[in-house]
C-alpha cells in the first residue's frame, strides 16, 4: 500500500487493515508465555479500540493526558488505540507493583497533569490507589465498557501529522520525570526507517517479551507490527525473566522471524538455558534478532551464535541498533548479512581518539550498529565542547529527522540545551552519547557523556539514586555523591562514590552504612551495587560551578586515582541457578525455599544464612527474584504477584508475606514495608577521619 506521510498515521492503518484485512491475526497473547491466552484480529482490535473511544469522547477528554496503567496484556493495546482513536494523549507508565513505583507514578502524574487513569478492573481491585496521590483521579476499567452502549456514539476523529498522540516518560522516582512528546508523524517516519533496514513484510512473524509501555516493546514490536502487517505474538516479561527459554521456544514454536531485547536478555539465555532444554529448539526461521536498548557486547553476540548455531540461530540475524525514546525509538541498525567488528586502542581510546589495531591485545572490541542515512535523517558527530562536527575521532552522538521528538513536556531549559542544536540549516538532537562514524559510514558507540546509567535495559538517573544516599545516611552531606555505571564482566553495575567530610559520627561503620545504602537503593529501584567507595573530604570532581562530574568519578575509579578511606563490596557473586524445593507447604518450607535459592546462586552454606538478613545485603536484583519467584510457585504450585517480592525486605518478611496470601487471615495484613531511617549519630564533633585498611587493586574485567 502506497501513502504519503502527511497526515497518515498509524490509526489510518489499523483502520485500513480492519477494513481490508479484517480476519487476519493481528495480535496473540500468552499470559504464561507458553500458552495463548488471547487473540485479535484487526477487526476486533478495531472494534474495541472504537468502544474505549466513544467512552473517552463522552468524557470530554479530547486532548487531554491519561495514565494508563496496564499488566501487560491486550487489554492495553485495545485502551492505547482508543486513546488515539478519540484524541486523547496517552500516558504509558507502570503497574504499581511497590510503593516506590507507585511514587514514580505519581510523579509522572504531576508532570503532565493526567485527568484520568485507564486500568484493568482486578487492578482496582487491588486498591493500590490506596493512600496515594493518584486516589483522587478518576479511575477507568476500559475492559467492561459496554459495547452496545458506546457503539453508535463514536465520531471519527481526524488527527493530524503534527499532533502529539503519547507521552514517553524516563525515570520519576526521586526527581522530576522527562516526558518525551511523541508525534504522529515522529512515530510514521521511524516505522518507515524500521521496515526498510530490517527488511520487514506482511510474511514476518514477531515475538516479543518486552514492556508494551517502554519505547523499544510499544513502537519497535508493537506498533511495528500493526503499521507493516505481520503477526506478532507477546508474552508478559516477568514470563520471559522467569524462564528465558520460553521466548526462544516462542520463536520455534511460531517460527518467528523478527524480534527485539537489550543486551541482556541474550546473555541471560546464556547462563541460565540447560544444554538438555535446548534440544527441541529450531530458531531458522528468525531473520533479525535485534540487540539493542543499552550497551551491545560483542562478546555475548559471538558466544550466542556459538551456543545456539546448533540449533538454527543464523549469526546473520543479529542486528545490533542504536536509538533512543527522543529519536522516538530507532536510529540506526545493521542492514547487511555481516556483523562489524573493529578494535581501538585503549589508550586512544581514553583519549577520544580512533586508532585501528589489528590485535585485541590492548584494544576494546567494538561494534558496528549500522549505518544512518534513512529517511533524510542525518548524524553528525561533534565536539562536545566546541559544538563543532568533527570527523575520524569520538565525540556527542547528534540527529536531525523527521523521528526526532519535539522535546519533552514543559522542560523549555532542557529542550534548549537538549533538542536545539543548529548545524547549518538543521536542528539536532543531542544524544550525549559518544561515538564515531567510519568511512564506510558505520555507527559505533563508545560511551556516555549523560550521566544515564542503563542496568538489564532499565534507565535509571544518578541524581535519584544520590538523593536516595542522602536521605539514607545523615551524615552525607547534597552534592557529595556520584553515581555511574561500570562494565563488570560484561553487564553494567551500579558503582557509588560518597565524599567523607571532617564532621562525621565517632561510630561511622563504613560496612554497615554501605550495607544501608545498598538496601535503600535495592527498596525503591530493585537494583542492587556493586561497590560504594568512601574517599577524603574534598577529593569529589567538581565542575566550578560546584555540580558533580560523574564521567570525571568514572576514570578516578577506573583508574584507581581515589584518596579511598573505606569502602563497602557485596561479597557474593549473584550468578544465577536453579534449585530444587521442598514439598510441605508451610512457613518453614517457604522460608527453606527461600534459603536454598540464595545458597544455591551464592555458592554459600545455608547455615551462614540468616532469616533476618536483608536481600539486599546478598545482591539479588529484580532478575534474581524473578527466578525466586518461579521455585516459589513450583512449591506453593501457585502464581505469586510480583509485589510480594518486592516489598519484601527480609527473608522473614518475604516467608509471612507469601503465606498470608496463600492463607487467608481473619483480619487485614498489609505487607511489610520497613522504610530505612537515617542513622542518628551519637556525636557529631569534628573529627579526624581515620585511614581504613583497604586494598588498591580492582578487577573489573
Amino acid at each position: 500500500m502506497n501513502f504519503k506521510l502527511d497526515n497518515y498515521t498509524i490509526t489510518h492503518q489499523l483502520k485500513w487493515r480492519a477494513i481490508h484485512l479484517s480476519d487476519k491475526l493481528a495480535l496473540c497473547y500468552l499470559a504464561d508465555g507458553e500458552i495463548e491466552t488471547e487473540r485479535l484480529t484487526y477487526k476486533q482490535l478495531d472494534v474495541a479500540a472504537t468502544r474505549i473511544a466513544a467512552k473517552l469522547q463522552s468524557l470530554k477528554l479530547k486532548n487531554k493526558k491519561v495514565l494508563l496503567t496496564y499488566n501487560s496484556g491486550l487489554e492495553f493495546v485495545k485502551a492505547f488505540f482508543g486513546c488515539l482513536y478519540a484524541g486523547v494523549i496517552a500516558v504509558p507508565t507502570y503497574v504499581p507493583k511497590s510503593d516506590q513505583i507507585l511514587k514514580k507514578i505519581e510523579n509522572i502524574q504531576l508532570d503532565c497533569n493526567a485527568k484520568m487513569i485507564l486500568t484493568t478492573q482486578d487492578l482496582i481491585d487491588e486498591d493500590y490507589l490506596k493512600n496515594s496521590n493518584l486516589s483522587k483521579l478518576p479511575v477507568l476499567a476500559t475492559e467492561v465498557i459496554s459495547q452496545q452502549e458506546q457503539s453508535e456514539i463514536y465520531n471519527d476523529f481526524n488527527t493530524l501529522s503534527e499532533d502529539i498522540i503519547f507521552i514517553q516518560y524516563t525515570s520519576g522516582s526521586t526527581s522530576q520525570p522527562k516526558g518525551a512528546m511523541v508525534s504522529n508523524k515522529n512515530i510514521m517516519v521511524n516505522q518507515v526507517m524500521l521496515q526498510h533496514v530490517f527488511e520487514l513484510s506482511e510474511s514476518s512473524v514477531g515475538v516479543t517479551w518486552l514492556p508494551l509501555f517502554h519505547d523499544m516493546g510499544l513502537i519497535a514490536s508493537l506498533l511495528n507490527a500493526i503499521y507493516v502487517g505481520y503477526p506478532i505474538y507477546i508474552m508478559p516479561p516477568s514470563a520471559f525473566i522467569r524462564k528465558p527459554l520460553r521466548w526462544l521456544e516462542c520463536i520455534t514454536k511460531y517460527k518467528g522471524t523478527y524480534t527485539c531485547a537489550p543486551n541482556f536478555a541474550y546473555d541471560l539465555c546464556l547462563k541460565t538455558i540447560p544444554i538438555e532444554s535446548r534440544t527441541e529448539l529450531d530458531l531458522s526461521s528468525l531473520k533479525k534478532a535485534i540487540n539493542a536498548s543499552e550497551p551491545v557486547y560483542p562478546d555475548t553476540l559471538q558466544e550466542f551464535n556459538k551456543q545456539f548455531s546448533p540449533y538454527g540461530f543464523s549469526e546473520e540475524a543479529f542486528t545490533p541498533a542504536y536509538g533512543l525514546a527522543e529519536a522516538t525509538v530507532f536510529v540506526t541498525g545493521k542492514n547487511d548479512s555481516v556483523i562489524k567488528y573493529v578494535y581501538i586502542k585503549n589508550d586512544a581510546l581514553k583519549n577520544n581518539k580512533i586508532v585501528y589495531s589489528e590485535s585485541p591485545i590492548n584494544s576494546t572490541k567494538l561494534v558496528s550498529c549500522g549505518t544512518a542515512n534513512y529517511l533524510g535523517q542525518d548524524i553528525q558527530i561533534i565536539n562536545p565542547v566546541t559544538l563543532n562536527p568533527i570527523q575520524n575521532e569520538i565525540g556527542e552522538i547528534c540527529i536531525s529527522g523527521e523521528h526526532i521528538v519535539k522535546g519533552y513536556l514543559k522542560k523549555p531549559e532542557i529542550n534548549k540545551e537538549t533538542f536545539a542544536l543548529k548545524i547549518g540549516k538543521r536542528h539536532y538532537l543531542r544524544t550525549g552519547d559518544l561515538g564515531f562514524i567510519d568511512n564506510g559510514g558505520h555507527l559505533y558507540i563508545t560511551g556516555r557523556i549523560k550521566d544515564l546509567i542503563v542496568i538489564n535495559g532499565e534507565n535509571y538517573y544518578p541524581q535519584d539514586i544520590e538523593i536516595i544516599v542522602e536521605q539514607t545516611c545523615s551524615f552525607v552531606h547534597k552534592n557529595t555523591i556520584a553515581a555511574f555505571s561500570v562494565e563488570v564482566k560484561h553487564t553494567e553495575r551500579l558503582i557509588l562514590v560518597i565524599e567523607l567530610n571532617r564532621k562525621m559520627p565517632l561510630d561511622f561503620d563504613p560496612k554497615k552504612s554501605g550495607a544501608d545504602i545498598n538496601a535503600a537503593i535495592f527498596r525503591i529501584n530493585a537494583l542492587v551495587t556493586y561497590e560504594i567507595v568512601f574517599i577524603a573530604p574534598r577529593t569529589l570532581p567538581k565542575t566550578t560551578s560546584g555540580k558533580i562530574q560523574r564521567q570525571a568519578c568514572k576514570k578516578m575509579y577506573l583508574a584507581n586515582e581515589f584518596d579511598i578511606m573505606a569502602r563497602w563490596k557485596s561479597p557474593y557473586d549473584t550468578a544465577s541457578s536453579a534449585l530444587e524445593t521442598s514439598e510441605a507447604i508451610d512457613k518453614t518450607a517457604i522460608t527453606n525455599c527461600i534459603i536454598q535459592f540464595i545458597s544455591k546462586t551464592l555458592k554459600i552454606s545455608n547455615d551462614n544464612i540468616k532469616q533476618d538478613a536483608k536481600f539486599s545485603d546478598f545482591n539479588l536484583d529484580s532478575i534474581h527474584l524473578a527466578a525466586l519467584s518461579v521455585d516459589l510457585e513450583k512449591l506453593t504450585k501457585q502464581t505469586l504477584p510480583e509485589k510480594l517480592f518486592y516489598d519484601s525486605e527480609t527473608i522473614n518478611n518475604m516467608t509471612d508475606t507469601i503465606y498470608n496470601f496463600l492463607v487467608p487471615q481473619p483480619e487485614p495484613i498489609t505487607n511489610n514495608v520497613y522504610p530505612l531511617q537515617p542513622s542518628s549519630p551519637k556525636s557529631t564533633r569534628k573529627i579526624a577521619i581515620p585511614k581504613f585498611k583497604t586494598t588498591s587493586s580492582r578487577n573489573i574485567n
